[in-house]
């Protein structure tokens, strides 16, 4: 009779080492932003609102970064806003250009001819000022020092 029974000493235990278990890293839970960030993103740069944070150039815009970083900053450019800012026909223009209104909420945004006219008047006289005071520091600088030979 053939042998096609298995007899106890004929059952192998053959063990698979599977190495050390690959568990994914777990993230901080604060990310901050990185300046790869950048290199991925050219329009992203750290945003003035803190380390967890990131502007956006393009669409002048800060958004957050503390929960995933990378993640965030792809979401963000593949969002359909910035999408509209990129494929806009003057997005270089708007990108390179700064508003002074830019800076101010909406209710302090000025709408008369004269209001504009009158603010701009007051940051010439600002800077007429900054002028005379830097000139007459030089002047008493250079007075105050003995001559050299």
């Amino acid at each position: 009779m053939p042998d096609t029974e298995l007899e106890e000493a004929d059952v192998v235990t053959v063990s698979v080492d599977e190495g050390p278990s690959k568990k994914r890293a777990k993230k901080s839970a604060d990310q901050t932003f990185l300046t790869k960030y950048s290199e991925t993103y050219p329009t992203l740069i750290a945003s003035r609102k803190g380390p967890h944070h990131a502007h956006c150039t393009l669409c002048k815009s800060d958004f957050s970064v503390r929960s995933s970083g990378m993640f965030d900053c792809k979401r963000h450019c593949e969002s359909r806003s910035h999408k509209q800012f990129a494929e806009a026909p003057n997005a270089r223009a708007k990108q390179s250009t700064l508003s002074l209104s830019g800076f101010f909420p909406a209710s302090q945004k000025q709408t008369s001819g004269i209001e504009r006219a009158t603010t701009k008047a007051e940051a010439m006289i600002c800077q007429l000022k900054e002028k005379v005071l830097e000139f007459r520091l030089t002047r008493t600088f250079v007075s105050a020092t003995p001559a050299v030979d």
